[in-house]
């Protein structure tokens, strides 16, 4: 499940593939998710530090501020990912239940359709995020010549005073800063790949709940009326299972998704801001223009997604009305109204509590960018 989300963040240390089963390879790649580890952090204390050090106007300020941000961000997904490894098994665990397996051709056709859709997803925002970070680290090498660095950063030495410091900050900043984009694809992808799970198991759930009433067509005794009963169980557990996995995934999620949400604000209105600044068709006007789009699809993805859930679990209630109630006995009609009171709140992922995932927040994170550039405009 979700295999491209998972592959990058093995390839990159931050997922030891759970076949590991020898003490030495899971040591191995132990210290090699310590030494991403450190890249990254690293390079965004440097980062820091250089800032703190060197920020003389407030252009320069926006200029690097924005980068610092983004490295931010993705050291707190880095760290989140390792902190809440089990957790995210425990997700994976709920979706490999019996009750949440495919059990039929239709169940099946209807499950490879969303994984289709969170596979078309990872490609999409993973091709324009890999595009975005070639053409960055391509631009870096126009200035190899005159021993300029990739990004503005403090180091205890001189970096340019000899070829092979300058090399090594060079590739180490490279490694940072490409760990760094494909840290995000993964975490942003496995986030809307396990949401769109969600979707997929509330559809699932809906398609149950119409078989249900065609059972309900042929009933015709007490082995009838049973089968009946137990399907409306299984539909009861069903759902627990659902509510579980999506309570879990917004809980092991919920720091990053907060600072996804008070970074990018700040960051898609200096990047913006940026923009404004340089000379349209020049190599950085792309690279930013690229970065503000990935920034603005990837926040775009949550609140679709978390918007998508809270309309598909809206439409559960609405798919009780679809069961054929009259030739239901009388204790399955109340089973059924005690599920339908259950289902009457919409499921609902939440940014810390603060902002909601759906269209309208992400219409309003646009709105206050726009504010904040037209603020940074007039001080400027």
């Amino acid at each position: 499940m979700l295999p491209i989300p998972f592959g990058i963040l093995t390839v990159c240390g931050f997922w030891r593939p759970v076949s590991l089963k020898s003490p030495l390879a899971k040591t191995a790649y132990d210290l090699y998710s310590g030494l991403m580890f450190v890249l990254i952090w690293s390079f965004t204390l440097s980062h820091l530090i250089d800032i703190a050090i060197t920020a003389e106007s407030f252009e320069s300020l926006t200029g690097s501020c924005f980068m610092l941000l983004s490295m931010l961000n993705v050291c707190c997904k880095m760290t989140n990912i390792l902190y809440f490894r089990g957790d995210i098994l425990d997700l994976l665990a709920i979706l490999a239940a019996d009750r949440c397996k495919a059990r039929d051709d239709r169940e099946l056709e209807l499950q490879e359709k969303f994984h289709s859709t969170a596979k078309f997803v990872a490609l999409c925002y993973g091709g324009l995020t890999e595009t975005t970070c070639t053409l960055i680290t391509l631009r870096t090498f126009f200035g190899a010549a005159s021993r300029a660095l990739p990004f503005k950063a403090w180091m205890p030495y001189d970096a340019g005073a000899s070829l092979a410091g300058y090399w090594l900050t060079f590739a180490h900043q490279t490694v940072a800063h490409c760990g760094a984009a494909n840290l995000q694809i993964a975490n942003e992808t496995l986030v809307c790949g396990l949401m769109i799970q969600a979707c997929s198991q509330l559809e699932l759930l809906k398609l149950r709940l119409a078989s249900l009433g065609a059972e309900s067509d042929k009933e015709d005794g007490d082995g009838d009326v049973a089968s009946s009963r137990r399907l409306i169980v299984e539909t009861f557990e069903h759902h627990r299972k659902i509510t579980e996995f999506c309570r879990k995934l917004n809980r092991t999620f919920n720091v990053t998704l907060f600072v996804q949400f008070a970074i990018s604000s700040l960051v898609l209105c200096s990047s913006v801001y940026l923009l404004s600044k340089m000379r349209m068709g020049s190599v950085q006007f792309m690279s930013l223009s690229l970065y503000v789009s990935c920034m603005l699809y990837q926040i775009f993805l949550f609140c679709w997604y978390g918007n998508e859930v809270m309309l598909q679990s809206i439409s559960v209630r609405n798919a009780l009305y679809q069961v054929n109630w009259p030739k239901i006995p009388i204790d399955e009609r109340k089973m059924l109204l005690t599920f339908m009171m259950l289902v009457r709140r919409p499921i609902v992922f939440t940014s810390s509590f603060l902002v909601t995932l759906s269209i309208d927040s992400y219409c309003r994170i646009l709105r206050t960018s726009y504010s904040v550039f037209n603020l940074l405009q007039q001080t400027t």
